[in-house]
């Protein structure tokens, strides 16, 4: 291959496929590949934004240029901050450069281009978490942990909230492990129709499903609601493409009464499968419980051994004995109070109230969690208790972070994002699998929109929102071309 101009693409997705990979299996083997990380990341980034600034100076994008601007008042307000060097920042600062350049490899590839990409980067989804949704189930149905043996990393395991036991991937939390999950479970889908070979639909269908029921199993209800949304989203989006665009009115009564009645539906699907799912736990253990409560005796017969009732109380939250599949949380209550996460915007007022310096540059995380906190405790507050970890919310997250000006950045591209995506989803032009790339991206807005992370942090979530992001900018922006 030539290194002329017409292959820097190319070479660009090539190492941005490279360093996703590499943030996607890193958990599995935490020890092994941070040793990657010390040595090669730093020239990986470095090699990523320069040709992110390439293509950005040539695609002149909008909202390339509004990422870049916000990283920039990133550093600036950290710095200003008291962190002159960036030394607190440092990881998150050359991470976010390079979840930012991702965005390129959209705008600058070539239709064909973008194709190849998009498929090669579904298989490694898929297979990969296909490999890791086993190990959840797995977990799940056996109460058993499981862990990597070469390393003792955690793969899966159970987590117990409120007598709920929720799946955690890789000792993360229930919510994140269900954002992982949500953007294969897209991306299979958009395999579907993307497959001409129809026994490749197959595999692909059952990857889907395994990701599906894996969403359900965290009791996440942010994510379960993002699947919904981009559920319903699908159905739509093959609807619209039979209906003649001449046809306004008929088009525009498809998406309201299939949203109204898609979403709800979908959603309540998760609590019927975990339901089915739970039954056969419960199956699985008491049949576990008969094997071993009849020992061989010497000659061969077996003797029924009859054990007092335990106390399901004291049993450990591995077994999962004492726990439901059933989410019996108080739902009423929770969406009363934003389960607790309205006291957090209440506590960024009574943040600039004191301190209007944080209005333009921000703060810390502890900071401004420090003030959620004693509004939670009162006068009973102490620096060891701690409730919240982040702020429930990107967007709160951002203005806590970086003030003001972060958040308008963030916010003006988020707007633009979504205006590209409504285009995209109601063009006519464009093929289906083009189209349904909108799911992933509506499905993760949604999702952080209750969670914390992108544009603040760094995990597989948000190179997955920004490499996509590319991919719907870059089809949008040539629907005219």
């Amino acid at each position: 291959m030539k290194l002329d101009s017409n292959n820097w693409p190319k070479i660009h997705s090539a190492w941005c496929f490279l360093v996703f990979l590499y943030f996607m299996i890193w958990p599995t083997y935490t020890l092994f590949w941070g040793k990657f990380h010390n040595t090669y990341f730093i020239t990986a980034a470095i090699i990523i934004v320069s040709f992110n600034l390439y293509f950005r100076h040539s695609q002149k994008n909008v909202e390339a240029k509004l990422l870049g601007l916000f990283w920039v008042w990133f550093c600036l307000a950290k710095i200003l901050n008291g962190d002159g060097t960036l030394t607190e920042y440092y990881y998150l600062v050359i991470s976010l450069a390079v979840c930012f350049s991702c965005v390129s490899v959209g705008l600058a590839a070539s239709k064909k281009q973008r194709e190849v990409f998009l498929d090669w980067f579904s298989i490694a989804v898929g297979l990969f978490y296909a490999i890791v949704g086993i190990a959840c189930l797995y977990c799940m149905l056996s109460g058993k942990e499981v862990m990597n043996p070469l390393s003792g990393d955690i793969i899966a395991q159970r987590f117990a909230e409120e007598q709920v036991v929720r799946l955690d991937l890789f000792n993360s939390h229930p919510n994140k492990t269900g954002g992982i999950f949500l953007v294969p479970f897209c991306l299979m889908l958009i395999q579907l129709f993307r497959c001409e070979n129809r026994l490749w639909r197959i595999p692909t269908g059952l990857a889907a499903l395994e990701f599906y029921l894996c969403i359900g199993l965290t009791y996440s209800r942010s994510c379960m609601a993002a699947a919904s949304i981009c559920a319903a989203l699908l159905i739509i989006a093959l609807a619209l493409k039979r209906i003649p665009a001449e046809k306004l009115f008929a088009r525009i009564l498809a998406v309201v009464l299939l949203a109204i009645l898609v979403t709800p539906l979908f959603y309540m699907s998760f609590s019927w499968s975990t339901g089915l799912f739970g039954k056969a736990a419960n199956a699985y253990h008491s049949q576990e419980e008969i094997v071993t409560a009849q020992p061989e005796t010497e000659n061969g017969a077996t003797d029924i051994i009859q054990n007092e009732p335990k106390d399901q109380s004291t049993e450990s939250t591995g077994t999962g004995a004492g726990h439901s599949f059933e989410d019996n949380r108080n739902l009423g209550k929770q969406v009363k109070t934003l389960n607790g996460r309205t006291r957090l915007l209440e506590a960024i007022v009574v943040a600039y109230k004191e301190h209007p310096l944080y209005m333009l540059l921000g703060t810390n995380d502890d900071t401004m969690l420090r003030f959620a906190d004693q509004l939670r405790y009162g006068n009973n507050y102490r620096e060891e208790l701690r409730y919240y970890n982040h702020m429930h919310n990107f967007l709160l997250q951002v203005l806590m972070m970086t003030g003001i000006p972060g958040f308008m950045l963030v916010l003006a591209f988020v707007v633009l994002l979504l205006l590209r995506m409504i285009r995209l989803f109601f063009s006519r032009k464009t093929a289906l699998p083009e189209i349904l790339l909108v799911c992933p991206l509506a499905g993760l807005l949604v999702h952080f929109m209750l969670e914390a992370g992108l544009f603040t942090a760094i995990d597989v979530r948000s190179l997955f929102f920004f490499l996509i992001s590319g991919f719907v900018i870059g089809t949008e922006s040539r629907l005219d071309g």
